[in-house]
């Protein structure tokens, strides 16, 4: 699959910069753009030329407005009329029922509640452009239930169950953080050689296959895929969702 652009919209720093981290690190997507607020977002989208508009546009659901015609049901409409053919994602930390239904009413093609997709977002969004329509997070699948719509039904996404928690504290400060294993080694107390032990560990356990096959197909599809490093197809198999019951 060609790379995919995403605009952002958070009125949440730290959250901002979490999803800008994973979309640049990522080899199926990347970030064209970013606001904190309705208003930047669409300064934003009405500065950009047409052929660098995003195929993906992640709106904060809880933002704060005082003006009714940015609140969230009229600014996904307003969206969708200023980039036709872009998807529009909810992410949500709340997941609040009245504001999850009325997202859905407006016609967003997916709901993602934020505890639920953590290190998922790539996959849940490589899912959207994929589908009609994505949920991940309890009350938007009852949503979806309740008002008889079909949708794709993201599980939580959790890491390997083998990974052991000294493994999983290794492989966020090198994989996800960029950490040198002697960075790494003097955070845990541990020596640089026995980081890299771990890190082989992980490396053979993410090799068993325990993940969603359909999210490294669509890293597969990508350019340059075969020149990943050991580390980054790693990073790729971290982040897949867990396989299918």
């Amino acid at each position: 699959m060609p790379q995919f652009r995403v605009f952002l919209m958070d009125d949440d720093l730290a959250a901002l910069n979490f999803q800008r981290g994973l979309l640049m690190r990522d080899l199926r997507s990347t970030c064209g753009g970013s606001a904190t607020g309705p208003e930047e977002l669409l300064d934003l989208i009405d500065a950009t030329p047409k052929k660098l508009l995003p195929k993906i546009i992640v709106l904060d659901a809880e933002y704060e407005t005082e003006y009714e015609e940015l609140k969230l049901p009229k600014l996904i409409r307003t969206v969708k009329d200023k980039v036709p053919g872009a998807k529009i994602a909810c992410l949500s930390q709340y997941c609040v029922h009245d504001t999850m239904r009325e997202a859905l009413n407006a016609g967003v093609d997916a709901v993602l509640e934020k505890n639920s997709v953590y290190l998922g977002y790539v996959a849940a969004l490589v899912r959207t452009l994929r589908s009609e329509l994505v949920v991940c997070g309890d009350i938007p699948a009852m949503l979806c239930r309740l008002h008889g719509r079909e949708a794709v039904v993201l599980p939580r996404w959790q890491p390997h169950p083998d990974l052991r928690p000294v493994y999983l504290q290794v492989f966020h400060l090198c994989i996800l953080d960029g950490m040198s294993a002697r960075e790494a080694g003097r955070e845990i107390n541990r020596s640089p050689t026995t980081v890299e032990t771990y890190l082989k560990h992980c490396y053979n356990i993410l090799e068993d296959g325990w993940i969603d096959s359909s999210d490294l197909e669509a890293v597969k599809e990508t350019q340059n895929w075969e020149k990943l490093a050991r580390r980054d197809w790693a990073f790729h198999k971290f982040t897949a969702f867990p396989p299918p019951k």
